[in-house]
């Protein structure tokens, strides 16, 4: 879940960079060629998890503040993003900012102001970028940055490598940010399709290096080469196997001789042992997998058994055009096996549980563990890899216990096992039922002063996902959907895996009813409980020592309020004729500041102004859209 970073951290961190620029390439063109590049950026509701604490899409608001200072403002940029308005809507896709050199203050808002909400419509995003790009000239760029593979059922690469075949202009990099080896992989053919490069991130310190790594990309210089000497066609060569029996997926070490002179592209693949015989080009049709020998005559070559149970020919042939197959050695492909146990069959939606995975035979690294509806026909991992909630690797675990939670909806589960993620099978399966949890939040007292300290006491039962969390929203709000709840909180803290304890928050600034909502995760998840309070208006005091300053003089303030306020209460000085009442109208026009910091009286030492005139010493009860609370005028001269 991403929550809005206080404005005023925002401010006094990264509102001096001036003219900044939103994008995460900047193919620097030559003189005359004007550069054009479009950030596709994902706000789906996958940008919600946190790493080290901090969300994806905090990650992505911080580091560009920092990054994107350093950008030329000669480059045509623009903005489209995905997944921030609607959670199910796979044609949620807008071109937010579009293409200009004078749009980079306008860029920097719209992207603090996202929230992740929905899905990773991928390709859509990608095709309105061709489009739009179409119609410049010049060097065009695409940046995709993204932390999942597509999720609309479409097929982003394909997409692109059309365009490109259609003589569209333009390259296409890709940032992979915390994605998965099975993501990475389709986002990785995104970039290659469109002639660009794929850049891994997993921190805010990797996703700082992918940005710059882009931005310092120069497209590789292709230089001819001279035409290899033809050779005589290979007439014979011997392939052998350790054995023959292999599991699917697992890893197979081929060794080939050969003492003939042969083609550069003479390769080795494997082929369904019942293709034919024969001829190289039909071997190319069929292969499942290959490599070139690269002009050995001997060695050894690894690859992965099929996913598939069959039997297979590892072929070797002397050219990749329209040559002939010289030798080959067969082999078979056996599922593997394996069993389920959990720890618990019963739990609570978001409930953390474990799953054992007892092999009974060699699994490769590949083999995988996932959690998928019970409705959905069992046996097949293609359609289980389509329809899984969450899943994990095994990786080079003989036998392992893997962490899951249990998915945000109430119904019934299973946890399959799958020997591989390359068209496999699904070897083993147990279910289990997952209901609504429940949880108790409570308040010491029902009537809070605007600004004041709440303390919240919560309690759940049973242990429920990290994620679950305590928020704070306005009473008119609906009950029941944590999405809802998730659009519309001012403010929230996680459980972080704990059972009971307190949450300290502020009560919001305008007065009225609001409501204290527990939910058992932040993705798509359930409002388990709240309490209402009531928040009226708080009053405070400010006066100074005297009511005329010189320049630069020191100031002495005493304040005192009825109530503790939130530690980034703060006091600032502000031209006087700056119209009262808003406090991110003084946030915006605040010539010094000081937090209170939870004190209810006090003396502060300021400045005065260095420029003679009239000015107002400020009380504002919160830096987060609170309001102004008491002032007094001063005069400096």
């Amino acid at each position: 879940m991403v929550k809005h970073r206080p404005l005023r951290a925002y401010k006094k961190s990264c509102l001096f960079i001036a003219g900044m620029v939103l994008t995460l390439a900047c193919l620097l063109g030559s003189a005359m060629a004007e550069s054009n590049t479009l950030l596709i950026l994902d706000a789906s509701g996958s940008m919600r998890t946190q790493i080290d604490g901090m969300s994806k899409m905090e990650m992505a608001k911080d580091a560009v503040c920092e990054y994107i200072s350093s950008l030329p403002q000669t480059m045509n940029v623009g903005l489209i993003v995905y997944g921030h308005r609607s959670k199910d809507d796979c044609a949620d896709v807008e071109y937010m900012v579009p293409l200009g050199k004078n749009n980079r203050d306008k860029m920097v808002q719209k992207i603090l102001s996202l929230k992740p909400t929905g899905k990773t419509p991928i390709t859509v995003s990608l095709d309105k970028a061709v489009t739009i790009l179409d119609k410049y000239p010049g060097e065009n760029t695409i940046v995709l940055v993204s932390d999942g593979k597509e999720s609309c059922d479409a097929d982003p690469c394909a997409l692109i490598g059309k365009y490109i075949a259609e003589g569209k202009s333009f390259v296409s990099h890709v940032i992979g940010f915390d994605v998965n080896v099975r993501e990475r992989k389709g986002l990785e053919c995104i970039a290659e399709a469109g002639h660009g490069k794929y850049y891994p991130a997993d921190n805010l310190k990797g996703f700082k290096v992918a940005l710059e790594s882009v931005s310092k990309y120069q497209p590789p210089v292709v230089l001819e080469k001279a035409p290899e000497p033809s050779a005589p066609p290979m007439t014979s060569g011997i392939l052998s196997l350790q054995k023959t029996v292999f599991i699917a997926g697992e890893r197979i070490w081929l060794h080939f001789d050969t003492v003939d002179n042969y083609e550069p592209k003479a390769w080795v693949g494997i082929v369904p042992s019942d293709i034919p015989h024969g001829e190289e080009k039909i071997n190319d049709q069929h292969d499942v997998a290959y490599k070139y020998l690269n002009r050995k005559k001997t060695g050894d070559m690894e690859f992965f058994a099929p996913g598939k149970p069959g039997r297979y020919d590892f072929r070797l042939n002397d050219t990749d055009k329209n040559g002939r197959e010289v030798a080959y050695v067969t082999f078979d492909v056996i599922k593997g096996s394996a069993t389920l146990s959990m720890n618990k069959t019963r739990m609570v939606c978001g409930e953390p549980f474990e799953v054992t995975v007892h092999p009974q035979s060699y699994l490769c690294p590949k083999a995988w563990v996932g959690i998928v509806p019970s409705d959905i026909p069992r046996g097949d991992e293609e359609r289980n890899d389509k329809f899984d909630l969450a899943y994990k690797y095994l990786g080079e675990k003989i036998k392992g216990t893997y962490a899951f939670n249990a998915p945000t909806q109430p119904g019934q589960y299973d946890m399959r096992l799958h020997d591989t993620d390359n068209h496999g099978s699904e070897i083993a399966w147990t279910s289990f039922s997952v209901t609504k949890g429940s949880a108790g939040v409570s308040l010491p007292k029902t009537e809070y002063q605007a600004g004041e300290k709440i303390i919240v006491s919560f309690d759940t039962p049973v242990q429920l996902a990290k994620n679950a969390w305590v928020g704070l929203i306005p009473s008119d709000i609906p009950h029941g959907s944590e999405d809802r709840n998730d659009a519309h909180d001012l403010a929230y803290k996680y459980l972080d895996g704990k059972q009971t304890g307190t949450f300290e928050f502020v009560a919001p600034s305008k007065t009225g009813s609001y409501d204290f909502r527990l939910n058992d995760s932040d993705n798509n998840g359930n409002e388990l409980s709240s309490v209402t309070f009531t928040v009226v208006d708080a009053s405070a005091s400010v006066s100074l020592n005297k009511g005329v300053f010189a320049p630069g003089e020191r100031m002495w303030v005493t304040f005192k309020s009825s109530v503790a306020f939130a530690s980034n209460a703060w006091i600032g000085i502000i031209p006087a004729n700056i119209p009262h009442g808003s406090e991110d109208v003084n946030d915006d026009h605040d010539i010094s500041y000081i937090y209170v910091k939870g004190e209810k009286e006090g003396i502060k030492e300021m400045a005065a102004p260095t420029t003679p005139g009239v000015y107002d010493v400020r009380f504002n009860d919160s830096d987060n859209s609170g309001k102004e609370i008491a002032s007094v005028t001063f005069t400096v001269r």
